[in-house]
C-alpha cells in the first residue's frame, strides 16, 4: 500500500481529552469493538499496547500486516500508522500511555526477555512484534484492565493510585509472560537479540566477549553485529559499556562502596578505564559524583541516570 494517506485516512487521535479524567496521569484503557475495516490512525504522543479480547482481524501498517486473534497483543510506539482489516467480532483493549508512565517501569523490566522486543532502544523500524498471552495469564489481565476502566469511570478518591497500580500489574504480565509469535520454531534474529539483551541486563558484571555474545545469539560475528545494531541502535560493546556505567551510578550512591569495588562489581577490570569512561559519559568523575550525591549537593540523580550519549 502507498504511504500517501488520503484525508479520510488521516485520523489523528488527539488524546488530551481522552486521557483526562486527569491531565497529569497520561494513561488510559479503552475497550473497543470493530467490524470490517477501520480508518487508519496513529497516536502522536502515546504508546499503544493492544490486547485482543475476542474476534479476529488483520493488523495493517504502511508496509506490513499480520493476523491477530484472541490473546494476541502488540505494542506500537508513538506516530506509527495502522488500521484493522477484515475485522470479525473484534474486541480489543487499547492501553494508551505517555513517556512519563513508561519511565516507571522500563529500567526495572530491562532484564525481561520481551522488553527489548516490545520497547526497542532505537527508533521504530520494521514490523511490530506480535505476542500471545498464555491461557493461564489471560483472565487476570482482563480483570486488571476492566478494573482500570471502572476506576476511570467512577473517579472515586484514590482512583489515580488504583489505576496506576492495576495498569503496571497488567504491563508486568505482558512483559513477563508474553510468548513471541513463532517462538520454538525458527526464532527470528530480533528475538534472539532480545534474549541476549535480557541476559546482559541480568549479568552485566560478567566478562562478555563479542564472540560469547554472538554465540549466545546463535549468529556469526558479522551477522550478530548487524542485527544488534539494528535492534539497539548501538554496537554490542557500546551497549554493554553504557549498561555497566548506568549500573555503577546505583552502586556509587551507596556510601560503603569504594571506586575500585564499584569498578569490579560492574565488570570493569581496570578502575582507571572505568573512571575515564564514567567522566566521558556523565561529565564528572565517579568519586566526584559519589561525594556530590551523598552530600545532597550534587546533580539530580535521575537526570544523570537518564543522560544519553
Amino acid at each position: 500500500m502507498s504511504k500517501m494517506h488520503s484525508e479520510t485516512e488521516k485520523l489523528v487521535f488527539s488524546l488530551i481529552a481522552e486521557l483526562s479524567p486527569w491531565n497529569n496521569l497520561p494513561l488510559t484503557v479503552k475497550l473497543k469493538q470493530h467490524e470490517n475495516d477501520t480508518l487508519r490512525h496513529y497516536h502522536p504522543d502515546y504508546y499503544e499496547l493492544v490486547l485482543v479480547r475476542s474476534g479476529e482481524a488483520v493488523n495493517a501498517g504502511d508496509d506490513w500486516e499480520f493476523p491477530i486473534g484472541a490473546g494476541d497483543f502488540f505494542l506500537l510506539p508513538p506516530g506509527v500508522w495502522h488500521s484493522y482489516r477484515r475485522a470479525r467480532g473484534l474486541e480489543i483493549y487499547n492501553l494508551l500511555f505517555g513517556q512519563e508512565v513508561l519511565n516507571y517501569f522500563k529500567d526495572d523490566m530491562a532484564a525481561l526477555k520481551n522488553t527489548h522486543l516490545l520497547l526497542p532502544g532505537n527508533s521504530f523500524a520494521g514490523v511490530p512484534q506480535l505476542f500471545c498471552l498464555p491461557e493461564k495469564a489471560f483472565p487476570e489481565t482482563v480483570q486488571l484492565l476492566e478494573a482500570v476502566i471502572r476506576e476511570e469511570k467512577e473517579k472515586k478518591p484514590g482512583a489515580k493510585t488504583a489505576i496506576l497500580g492495576y495498569f503496571l500489574r497488567a504491563v508486568l504480565i505482558f512483559f513477563r509472560n508474553g510468548i513471541p509469535a513463532g517462538y520454538g520454531k525458527s526464532m527470528p534474529p530480533d528475538h534472539r537479540i532480545s534474549l541476549l539483551m535480557g541476559k546482559l541486563n541480568e549479568s552485566w558484571y560478567e566478562q562478555w566477549s563479542l564472540a560469547e555474545m554472538a554465540k549466545f545469539a546463535g549468529m556469526s560475528l558479522s551477522s550478530f553485529r548487524q542485527h544488534f545494531l539494528r535492534a539497539s541502535g548501538s554496537s554490542p560493546g557500546a551497549y554493554l559499556l553504557n549498561l555497566r556505567l548506568r549500573k555503577s551510578l546505583m552502586m556509587l550512591k551507596m556510601k560503603q562502596n569504594s571506586i575500585s569495588e564499584v569498578s569490579r562489581g560492574c565488570g570493569f577490570s581496570d578502575s582507571n578505564y572505568f573512571s575515564r569512561q564514567f567522566r566521558r559519559k556523565f561529565g564528572l568523575s565517579p568519586r566526584g559524583f559519589a561525594a556530590a550525591v551523598q552530600s545532597g549537593k550534587g546533580p539530580d540523580f535521575n537526570s544523570v541516570y537518564e543522560k544519553k550519549e
